[in-house]
């Protein structure tokens, strides 16, 4: 998703999108060390304060670059 798509913000969850044992990021046919790195970039991103709108616990709402 970005800008150029017409998309501002995406709202995540980020507990689960974050949380290794339950995000749809990792894929188990793949090594552990590659998707801590995907998981570490992904929240990097949205957890990044300079382009976080509003957060809590659960969510974020995260303005895209």
């Amino acid at each position: 998703m970005k800008k150029a798509d017409g998309a501002t913000h995406i709202l995540t969850i980020h507990d689960f999108l974050l949380d290794y044992k339950q995000t749809i990021i990792v894929d188990e046919k793949r090594s552990e060390n590659e998707y801590l790195v995907k998981l570490k970039l992904t929240g990097d991103f949205v957890l990044d304060k300079v382009n976080i709108i509003q957060a809590d616990k659960k969510f974020s709402l995260v303005k895209l670059p």
